[in-house]
């Protein structure tokens, strides 16, 4: 973390994800090793399940100014709230494929501000037509954070729209009128498919 903190400079945002993998203890100790390093949040330190730990490393991390997000434990509007009951983050992290579609989505975002807590839009892993979405959702609520996680697209070689989303500047306009600005492509789509054979 020192050496990146030192190439990028002090005013670069770097966040640092466990994706659940480490216990209360670990994570507590690591928040306190990179606390020097003004890092903007941690992520998932804690398994996906261990909420009360994840609470117990969000109230050691703030006290040395380091907030904590949740990713795998936010599966949906009953475990939002109950990471809002217990205080285990700072932030929160939805996604549209995990959370069932827009309305969903928009509806836990809603949920997050009315808690007092943040929200970053993303994925692990998406195409154009979902980091669209997921981009225009986040356009909706001043409650996303700046540098949203939908970056799918710079991780595939292709893609099912007829023109792949450039994302290397780290900037992309909303498209204008009605839809999500990308169009499918057929070809690429039949080229894609995945044939599902029902099971006997």
């Amino acid at each position: 973390m020192k050496a990146v903190r030192e190439a990028v400079g002090p005013d670069f945002q770097i966040r640092i994800d466990a994706n659940a993998g480490y216990d209360a203890a670990t994570s507590i100790k690591l928040a306190k090793m990179v606390a020097p390093f003004k890092l903007q949040l941690f992520e998932q330190p804690v398994p996906d399940h261990d909420i009360a730990g994840m609470a117990m490393v969000r109230r050691e991390a703030n006290a040395v100014g380091l907030p904590i997000m949740a990713d795998e434990s936010v599966l949906g509007h009953a475990s939002l709230i109950r990471i809002i009951q217990m205080a285990a983050a700072d932030i929160v992290k939805v996604k549209i494929m995990k959370q069932g579609g827009f309305l969903n989505t928009r509806r836990m975002i809603a949920t997050a501000e009315a808690a007092g807590i943040r929200c970053v839009v993303g994925h692990g892993f998406g195409l154009g037509v979902n980091t669209m979405a997921e981009i225009m959702l986040a356009a909706t609520s001043a409650n996303v954070l700046d540098g949203l996680e939908c970056v799918g697209p710079l991780k595939t070689a292709d893609d099912i729209v007829t023109r792949k989303l450039d994302l290397s500047t780290g900037v992309l306009s909303l498209p204008g009128g009605p839809g999500l600005g990308v169009t499918l492509d057929d070809a690429k789509l039949e080229k894609y498919r995945l044939e599902v054979k029902a099971a006997a």
